[in-house]
């Protein structure tokens, strides 16, 4: 005991003089703390001074209930001291489970706890020890074994950390779903006004925008594809041709068929790409199924004029309208047929002027045979009974212009040897006695006019009007 005391007292004397020689000066970088020496006791160091470097080298979390010592000399007056700790944690200790991370809201933390709260634990570790001058200095501690299955406390993990399944977690978790459900949502909406306004746009102008449903929007696509049903409806009856009712030389009328009534709704089904640019959302160009049955049908008046409604009044007095028109031009052209045939009547005479160039003469035309058609007509000088010609030819019903744009009925040419007589200068004898030439007429308010022509050679024709009016017969 005195051997003890007479240590301590030394180490104290040691101590004071040490502070004492320091005083007055200037203090450097503060000295390293003095590693525990303790009295040497049967060559070994105590068990109290290792106690309480162990507890002094554990996490303040952990307290140390217990310790057991095993000395295994290294050297001289070195010592290798194993020791095992009972250790309780002061508070549960935990470890990260999962994170819950969910775009757009704070990440939750799940702990599961790995040490409850006094729950006792072994550790397992080793101090070394040397001895001088009787006393013992204790390197730290080494603890090797057992550390690693103790979590920490949750005040050592971020906000918004809890124990999985606690209330709290629980709690955290809800929270974060139903923000997470809203800003989808929110999203979701702003796809949604997207959608409508480019299948909006994409409408033809023929049809408006009733309604439209997208399906479920696949968030997690990249790029996001949404397949809709949108609403449609006409705002004029649509129409595509049916016939058209196409009658002789009258306007044709062409009758529709409506393929979509006015204001009638029709479901179309389509999808829309939509990618994310800055906090908007772009579409590109919907492509939308059905249209192909739009795309002849267009309203009434974007078709010819005189077109109607197959079975409406409108179209009903359209062909009345032009079944009436071709009956009349029917019987007008019966009409003029019977004329033609009636001005061309065997014994039908005509007497009038002929005229070529500056001369003038009288001429009679008496038409002397009629089979059907085909007419043959004796042109004479009522001046000269002895000169005369015949002319044979045909009545056409619907004559067409010629190069000089007049149409001509009766058209007639030579027939028979050229005539007799002596009808005085070269171009009269030329007329009635060639046995060349043409006679084309037409029928008159008054009777009958047109012209006549001789061919002298390629380059030379000579030409003469002729215009007359009915003979009563001698």
């Amino acid at each position: 005991m005195v051997t003890q005391t007479r240590h301590i007292t030394f180490l104290l004397a040691l101590v004071i003089a040490v502070a004492l020689a320091g005083c007055g000066k200037k203090q450097g970088p503060p000295p390293e703390p003095p590693k525990p020496q303790v009295e040497d006791t049967d060559q070994n160091p105590p068990k109290q001074p290792v106690e309480d470097a162990v507890r002094a080298a554990l996490p303040a979390f952990l307290s140390l209930d217990s310790i057991e010592l095993e000395r295994i000399p290294t050297g001289p007056e070195a010592v290798k001291v194993n020791f095992k700790a009972i250790v309780t944690p002061k508070e549960d200790l935990c470890q990260e489970d999962r994170k819950s991370e969910v775009a757009g809201t704070p990440t939750v933390t799940l702990l599961k706890v790995v040490q409850t709260a006094a729950a006792k634990a072994s550790l397992y570790g080793s101090i070394a020890a040397h001895r001088a001058m009787d006393q013992w200095t204790l390197e730290a501690v080494q603890i090797q074994v057992g550390l690693k299955q103790f979590g920490e406390p949750r005040g050592a993990f971020p906000p918004r950390s809890y124990v999985t399944g606690s209330a709290e977690a629980n709690k955290a978790l809800e929270e974060q779903a139903a923000n997470a459900k809203a800003a989808r949502e929110k999203e979701e909406q702003k796809i949604r006004v997207a959608v409508e306004d480019a299948v909006r746009a994409s409408l033809p102008s023929l049809l408006s925008f009733d309604s439209i449903e997208p399906d479920k929007i696949p968030m997690a696509a990249d790029p996001i594809k949404v397949n809709f049903k949108v609403t449609v409806a006409a705002k004029k009856d649509l129409c595509q041709l049916d016939r058209v009712s196409e009658v002789k030389d009258v306007p044709s009328v062409t009758l529709l068929k409506v393929v979509q009534a006015a204001g009638t709704k029709t479901t179309l089904f389509g999808s829309v790409v939509v990618r994310p640019i800055g906090d908007r959302w772009t579409p590109q160009q919907p492509e939308i199924q059905g249209f192909e049955a739009f795309q002849s049908a267009k309203p009434q008046a974007a078709f010819p004029p005189q077109s109607y409604i197959t079975g409406s009044p409108e179209a009903n007095d359209a062909l009345k309208a032009q079944a009436a028109m071709r009956k009349k031009m029917d019987d007008d052209e019966l009409v003029r047929r019977q004329k033609l045939i009636d001005a061309t009547a065997v014994g039908k005479r005509y007497i009038g002027t002929i005229v070529c160039g500056k001369e003038q003469r009288r001429i009679r035309l008496v038409f002397v045979e009629q089979t059907d058609i085909m007419v043959v007509a004796e042109a004479s000088d009522p001046d000269r009974p002895d000169v005369k010609r015949k002319f044979g030819g045909k009545i056409v019903f619907n004559p067409k212009p010629d190069k000089d744009g007049e149409a001509y009925s009766i058209v007639l040419g030579p027939a028979g040897p050229g005539g007799k007589g002596d009808a005085g200068s070269d171009d009269w004898r030329r007329f009635y006695n060639s046995g060349d030439g043409s006679l084309k007429l037409r029928l008159t308010a008054t009777g009958l006019e047109g012209e006549a022509s001789i061919t002298i050679s390629t380059i030379v024709i000579v030409d003469f009007t002729i215009t007359l009016v009915p003979e009563k017969s001698p």
